[in-house]
């Protein structure tokens, strides 16, 4: 399901907000200056686009969880291990920073990463 969820989060950072007339992405403001535009030129055209791009990506998105659901024949993680994991991260964060500063940081995801694996091994 991670693979579903990324694509929902690459669909929607990378269609819409980066190319939709009027979005506040950086590479919709640079040619401003230089083209003498406005960010919302070419809203017509980001209409079209934004209708074409939702359908599409709807309907993959779609195929995308109808293959994972008939695909699932495992069980999955019990969901109250994560909270375990951010415990492992926050505790490490909360006990290393005033001695280890930034690198506390560092330590605590790889041990986040090592309780990660600790724990659901059998899922790997």
């Amino acid at each position: 399901m991670f693979r579903i969820h990324s694509a929902a989060l690459a669909f929607g950072s990378t269609t819409f907000t980066m190319t939709s007339a009027g979005s506040p992405e950086i590479q919709n403001w640079i040619p401003i200056e230089f083209l003498g535009t406005s960010p919302y030129a070419g809203w017509g055209v980001s209409i079209f686009v934004a209708i074409f791009m939702f359908l599409f990506g709807y309907w993959w998105l779609k195929r995308m969880i109808s293959k994972a659901v008939a695909n699932m024949q495992r069980s999955l993680p019990n969901p109250i291990l994560s909270m375990i994991l951010l415990v492992v991260v926050l505790g490490i964060t909360l006990l290393l920073h005033n001695y280890l500063g930034t690198s506390a940081l560092i330590i605590s995801l790889s041990g986040g990463i090592l309780a990660t694996f600790i724990l659901n091994k059998k899922y790997f």
